[in-house]
Formats: structure tokens, C-alpha cells, sequence
């Protein structure tokens, strides 16, 4: 008899749990994202205005604009897989091509590699090319006349998936897809908890979706129907099927995500918290300028023996930056109306988005 297992990170499983996903709870998946055209216009589409429609490409939150800065954030991350995604990527065959080789190359065949698709634009000779590229998996979000091309990728030996939302009611419906998966080849779908965005918003309120309540950014219902295909899977499934509540992408992917990019880009002077921030001191000077913020930094340096890998003029954002242990002793020293001490936490992205500011006092 077989059970439905609980991952680490809080998702549901019947069968066994397919290698992007481990990855992505890991935190060990490079998100990369191809374009955000596609051929569908889903209701549901969680896409944000920045992405839905450009042609736009980024790793994680980076906007690429070479192959390097795919693989520095591959690197800073330390993945183990990248999962092409949009949009829908098979738009831009040729590029996604380019960067399955890329990343073949660059980390070795054990880098695993998926696709998201809608499958309208996947034809034989591409699926062929997709193979000798290095692809490992694909996931399919077909409609009814692309179904048959998820056999196609299973006799490619491709592993073949689908991935769709958890639409509140919508039980009968995954379990007709699975079934279908299952005589087509295919080896698992994942499932994912329906969610509330400022671009779907609308749109599923004029279903009669609801959050839940009080003010939360998941469908009610969605996951009441998640759990129904699970419990119907237990008895009758013959591929793996997988739940991912919405949860998963902060609490879980997204922490241990920052985690080991943190430990990548972490300056001598910044500590990681538990949650994968980067926690620091600093120093504003009430007239920041190049010249104002490089005297202060030689003056602090030279008068408290500050090592100076301890500490750090960042121009972009006007102030001085140095260990937590190091402003807290500066700080009753140094402060005045001119200056101001405090201790910041940041994610280490490419953006640094401040998360937390405490002046000193």
C-alpha cells in the first residue's frame, strides 16, 4: 500500500519526488527564465507585469545580459540545476538550446536540467535537438490537442512530467490528465496550490475564486483539491504525484536558495542569519559624497586600527559598511548630527533589498 510522504519543506508526495523538485526544495535550482511570451493566456497566470509579454531574460532575479551572468549566479548559488522557464520557452527554441549547452558545459552532465512548456511549439526535430543537448527533463502544461506530444518525450527518453495549478474543484480533471499521463509515458505531474497575484487577481475573482481567508495570497479550496487527487492517487496512480503548496517557494525554496548564494557572496564583514540575510553594520553621513564618505573611512581606519577588510565604502548606497561587533563599539564614539550607526540586514541578491534597519542609539 502506498502512503503519502511529507517532505522536509512541507510538500506532499505519492511515489517518489522528481529530481527538479528535490532540487528546488534544496534550493540547489537555478531559476532560468527564457521569455515571458507564451502562446496560452491562462486566467491563472501568477506572471508579474516586468516579465508577462517580454522578451526578457533572467537567472533568479538577475537580468541577463551575457552568458556570464548566468553562470555566476549558477556558481554563487551553488546549483545543482537550472529549470528553463516563462512564459513559454520553446518560443525561443535556439536559445534554449544555447543554454542547455551552456550549462552542460560549464557544470557537466550531472547539472540537471528541466523545461517548462505549454508544448505547442515542440515538433519532433526539436525534441531531438532538446535530447542531444543534454535536456533531462521536461514538464508539460498542455492543452488537449498537445497531449500527444508528451509521448513523443517519453519515447525521446526524456523524463516527462506535467505541472499545473490546483484549480478549487478541479479534482476530476487533474485525475483524468494523470490517468492520461500514465498510459502516455510519463512518469509524475506536480501540482501546485493556486495563487493570488496583482496580475491574476481579477481574473479569479470573476470565477468566484476566492483567497482564504482573512487576507491570505492562496485560492481557497486549492489545496482541499490537491489532497483529493492525492488520496485518489494512493489507490489508483501509476506515476508519481507530487503537491507543492505556495509556501514552499518562500519559506523553503527561496530561503535556502539566498542561504547558499549568501555563503557565496558574504563579505569578511557580514554575517549570515538563519534565514539566509546578510546582517551588517553601517554608517550614514548626512553629506555623503565620494569625498565626505572615503576621509571619514580613512580617518576611522587610521584612528580605531580598523583591519580593512573589515571595512567598506559602498558609493551606491552613500554610507560605510563594516561588522556588527565593530559598529557597536564605533558607534557611541562617532555618533552626532552628522552621523548615524546602525545594524542592516539585506538579501544577498543582486539588488540587496533591505529587509531590516536598526539605528543605534
Amino acid at each position: 500500500m502506498r502512503k503519502i510522504w511529507r517532505t522536509k519543506g512541507g510538500s506532499f508526495y505519492v511515489g517518489h519526488l522528481p529530481i527538479g523538485c528535490r532540487l528546488c526544495q534544496k534550493g540547489a535550482k537555478l531559476v532560468l527564465f527564457i521569455t515571458g511570451i507564451c502562446g496560452k493566456r491562462c486566467f491563472y497566470c501568477p506572471l508579474s507585469e516586468a516579465r508577462r509579454g517580454k522578451d526578457v531574460v533572467y537567472a533568479d532575479e538577475v537580468r541577463v545580459l551575457a552568458d556570464e551572468d548566468v553562470v555566476q549566479e549558477a556558481r554563487v548559488i551553488q546549483a545543482e540545476g537550472t529549470g528553463l522557464t516563462g512564459g513559454d520557452p520553446l518560443i525561443s527554441p535556439q536559445r534554449v538550446l544555447h543554454y542547455i549547452r551552456l550549462l552542460k558545459d560549464e557544470f557537466g552532465e550531472k547539472h540537471h536540467v528541466h523545461l517548462y512548456t505549454i508544448g505547442r511549439y515542440l515538433t519532433k526535430p526539436l525534441l531531438r535537438q532538446l535530447k542531444d543537448a543534454g535536456l533531462d527533463e521536461i514538464r508539460f502544461h498542455p492543452d488537449k490537442v498537445d497531449l500527444p506530444k508528451i509521448s513523443w518525450a517519453a519515447k525521446a527518453e526524456i523524463t516527462v512530467g506535467a505541472e499545473v495549478p490546483a484549480i478549487p474543484n478541479g479534482s476530476k480533471e487533474i485525475i483524468a490528465l494523470i490517468k492520461y499521463l500514465g498510459d502516455a509515458g510519463a512518469s509524475f505531474i506536480n501540482i501546485n496550490e493556486l495563487e493570488f497575484t496583482e496580475t491574476n487577481r481579477a481574473a479569479l475573482l470573476i470565477r468566484g475564486i476566492r483567497s482564504k481567508p482573512p487576507m491570505s495570497l492562496v485560492a481557497e479550496g486549492s489545496e482541499e483539491t490537491a489532497f483529493k487527487v492525492l488520496d485518489w492517487a494512493l489507490r489508483s496512480a501509476n506515476i508519481n504525484v507530487h503537491y507543492c503548496p505556495a509556501r514552499i517557494k518562500d519559506a523553503v525554496q527561496f530561503r535556502n536558495r539566498i542561504k547558499r548564494k549568501g555563503k557565496s557572496v558574504a563579505k569578511p564583514y557580514e554575517t549570515i542569519t538563519r534565514d539566509g540575510l546578510l546582517s551588517f553594520g553601517i554608517i550614514k553621513l548626512r553629506k555623503a559624497t565620494q569625498n565626505t564618505l572615503e576621509s571619514f573611512h580613512n580617518l576611522l581606519i587610521n584612528k580605531y586600527h580598523i583591519p580593512l577588510e573589515l571595512i567598506a565604502i559602498n558609493l551606491g548606497k552613500r554610507r560605510i559598511e563594516t561588522s556588527i561587533e565593530i559598529i557597536k563599539k564605533l558607534g557611541p564614539n562617532i555618533m552626532s548630527q552628522s552621523c548615524e550607526c546602525g545594524i542592516i540586514s539585506e538579501y544577498p541578491t543582486q539588488d540587496r533589498t533591505e529587509v531590516l534597519y536598526t539605528p543605534l542609539h
